[in-house]
């Protein structure tokens, strides 16, 4: 794992050392797109950021053999989460107006649909089986990753 890396992770997993730790984070759960709290978005650009950088890094020259296969895929697998993760934030940032009453159109709560991304990204992660332990410990830092979000 390179230096940016590991500067990232521990952004993620160490929220408390952020100097924007000491604001009180509210709950998005019960909001809109349009209403969600900054800090939410800004933890999921991070988690994605965290999962990118995973996924550039190249596969460790002491893998053996049987984990090469599954570790391109793994790596595209982050690549991916990391995307639709920026996805979902990018679309938060966007200021939406909400629907009319009696449009017919519900509200969906963005923490809804992160708890909802984070739970599918977890699931997604239990497909990959791996014994190198460089690959292992690039598994824990991502799936590490996304369950701290919060």
């Amino acid at each position: 794992m390179n230096v940016r890396a590991a500067v990232l992770v521990l952004g993620v997993l160490l929220p408390g050392a952020s100097p924007g730790a000491a604001r009180v984070r509210q709950p998005c759960a019960n909001q809109t797109l349009a209403g969600c709290t900054t800090e939410l978005v800004a933890g999921m650009l991070r988690v994605s950021a965290v999962l990118d950088s995973l996924g550039r890094l190249p596969t460790p020259p002491r893998a053996p053999a049987a984990d090469r296969p599954v570790a391109v895929k793994f790596t595209a697998w982050l690549r991916h989460a990391a995307a639709r993760m920026g996805a979902l934030a990018a679309k938060a940032r966007k200021t939406a107006r909400a629907p009319l009453p009696g449009s017919g159109k519900s509200l969906t709560p963005f923490g809804q649909q992160t708890l909802a991304l984070q739970q599918q990204l977890l699931q997604e992660s239990a497909q990959f089986t791996l014994t190198s332990p460089e690959l292992k410990t690039r598994h824990d830092m991502a799936l590490n990753a996304i369950r701290n979000l919060k």
